[in-house]
């Protein structure tokens, strides 16, 4: 055999099997075992498996991943609940400036788009950083523990859109109210 050409011994010492999936382990396991079992006693050969530590990794890994899910949300949640306070503080503050601007001839679509971009551009610089704190809490905790890590762009990209679209949507409202606002109203406050 090419065993046997290669190592000089009749007999195989040791072989691995690795699955392409842990999908039905169990039962991959016990059909090895009894090809195994048809050629030797189970006295002849000794068999170990990690597959359920690694399973139990997974689920750990799945559990975490959902933890982590639920902390993203609320921070979205946070985020729009703070572009929105920043949206409407804006709107408060600049009344006179909105009045002016509807005076001169400024649309009301004019003044929510103004509104909304700057919520756009607010959260674009927080889902930015977000994403930039996170990834260097990332990098040092997997250099801290060994553990591997790769950049996921898409993840990225998915994240900052999550930002963008709770930014957008927790600044409608209150920029819709400003643009709204009647000229000479404004103009008196």
């Amino acid at each position: 055999s090419l065993y046997q050409a290669k190592v000089g011994q009749k007999r195989v010492r040791s072989f691995r099997v690795r699955p392409e999936s842990l999908e039905n382990f169990t039962q991959k396991e016990e059909q090895l075992t009894g090809l195994l079992n048809q050629r030797y006693t189970p006295d002849d050969y000794w068999m170990w498996s990690n597959a359920e530590e690694i399973l139990r990794q997974q689920d750990v890994l799945k559990m975490t991943e959902r933890g982590l899910l639920a902390v993203g949300a609320i921070a979205l949640l946070i985020s729009g609940i703070g572009v929105a306070n920043i949206t409407l503080a804006a709107t408060l503050e600049r009344t006179a400036e909105i009045g002016l601007k509807r005076a001169l001839g400024a649309k009301q679509r004019d003044i929510l788009i103004q509104f909304v971009l700057e919520a756009v551009f607010i959260s674009l610089i927080g889902g930015g950083l977000a994403i930039a704190v996170v990834e260097g809490c990332t990098q040092i905790v997997t250099q801290q523990f060994e553990l591997p890590h790769q950049f996921a762009p898409r993840t990225a990209l998915l994240s900052l859109g999550a930002a963008l679209v709770v930014g957008v949507g927790a600044s409608y409202f209150p920029a819709q109210q400003a643009s709204k606002i009647e000229p000479i109203q404004a103009l008196k406050s």
